[in-house]
């Protein structure tokens, strides 16, 4: 009976984080398929140079706050609120830092303010997801999604007439902004805390292997798009935006199934996460197929992108990876190997740039394709052998 309760629960969290997961991509992919078949492909196409911008300048401000700070909460769950806003001080010098490179780099200097308040929200909306996650308060992050996707809808067809640059770019901070406000309220996890230079020092220092994680891993999983976005033209470009917004759509699906047992790896020994990782392969295997065979037809009849049916074996081939060494980089995390699975990583992603970079021009999409897949398998062949070495070593 206990057996039942216990399977009944985790299935009713796997089913709100399978959904809080989803409805961030969601909300982007909705916006450009509105965008794509409401004015043009190009619009979308200019926008993306941004969104890759603000992505890359929040996860500066981040500085690998969420994965530091679940770590932080499995081992010390009686000091989250401390912790949550020690942490959360430590980062707000950087957005001087922020400011300097949106008026340094030239491509953000036109739209300063509204970019400015985009980096802000964003990540004052990142501050919840540790507390969301370690409390499995998905409902509110749910509503928080639904509520931004809802605003930025609804503001795209207010423009339904005509659409700019810069009118995209408000869309987005509003909807960012919304839910922001939607989430005011779990502050009420938040403990005042003593601040200081040494603290600050302190917290980022401690944090830095989870920054340079996340870092890497946004090269990783996203240098073949940083490559695609000087390389091609504008069409091109939205169409593999969209794309690989999918594709990490369908990544994320593996994050959900392990989340309700992310913190039963901290704990559990190697019987139990061998069973674990069978499961999840297998899982994961099937979910691939169906993923890869909807986002080809997906693409072909909702978003028109015509693309021939390899593209559903290189699908599969992009995502299935991460089944392989996603437990295994939990692991070394658990045994704070955070700076070896950080070397791999940027080993990873340099393979990914440099490999997308020989390939883009020649092949286009397939070449940027092509560089994500053999970065996942070296970073899978790399993370696997070294959580295999822990393992033996604590055997024995």
């Amino acid at each position: 009976m206990k057996t039942r309760k216990k399977a009944i629960r985790r299935s009713k969290y796997v089913g709100l984080e399978t959904i809080s997961f989803l409805l961030r991509p969601i909300h982007t992919s909705l916006v450009s398929l509105l965008i794509i078949r409401l004015f043009d492909v190009d619009l979308w196409g200019s926008f993306v140079v941004l969104l890759v911008g603000v992505e890359l300048l929040t996860s500066l401000f981040n500085w690998g706050q969420k994965p530091f700070l679940l770590r932080e909460f499995s081992l010390s769950p009686n000091t989250i609120g401390e912790q949550w806003s020690r942490a959360s001080y430590a980062r707000l010098p950087f957005l001087i830092l922020i400011v300097i490179l949106l008026m340094l780099i030239p491509v953000f200097q036109v739209h300063f303010f509204p970019l400015l308040l985009w980096v802000f929200f964003k990540w004052f909306s990142f501050l919840f997801e540790p507390i969301i996650q370690f409390y499995r308060k998905y409902t509110w992050s749910i509503i928080s999604e639904m509520a931004a996707i809802t605003t930025a809808i609804s503001c795209v067809l207010f423009f339904s007439e005509e659409m700019v640059l810069t009118d995209l770019i408000y869309l987005f901070v509003l909807s960012s902004g919304v839910k922001c406000l939607v989430l005011l309220p779990l502050l009420n996890e938040w403990e005042r805390t003593s601040f200081s230079l040494k603290m600050l020092r302190t917290e980022l220092l401690l944090a830095f292997p989870f920054f340079g994680l996340s870092i890497a891993g946004l090269l990783q999983t996203k240098g073949d798009l940083y490559v695609v976005t000087y390389l091609l033209q504008e069409e091109d470009l939205a169409s593999y935006q969209i794309i690989l917004s999918f594709l990490l759509l369908g990544q994320s699906f593996s994050a959900i199934l392990l989340g309700p047992f992310q913190k039963n790896i901290y704990r559990w020994q190697g019987k139990n996460i061998q069973k674990l990782k069978k499961l999840y392969l297998q899982v994961g295997f099937v979910a691939t197929i169906v993923f890869s065979i909807i986002l080809y037809y997906g693409l072909k009849y909702v978003y028109l992108i015509e693309l021939p049916l390899v593209y559903i074996a290189l699908f599969f081939a992009y995502l299935y990876p991460l089944y392989a060494y996603f437990i295994e980089s939990q692991i070394l995390l658990k045994h704070k190997n955070e700076k070896q699975l950080l070397r791999y990583n940027v080993i990873a992603a340099v393979c990914n740039i440099v490999i997308s970079l020989l390939l883009v021009s020649m092949y286009g999409i397939v070449g940027a394709l092509l560089g994500g897949i053999v970065c996942r398998l070296i970073l899978a062949k790399l993370v696997v052998s070294r959580s295999k070495k822990i393992i033996n070593d604590n055997d024995s």
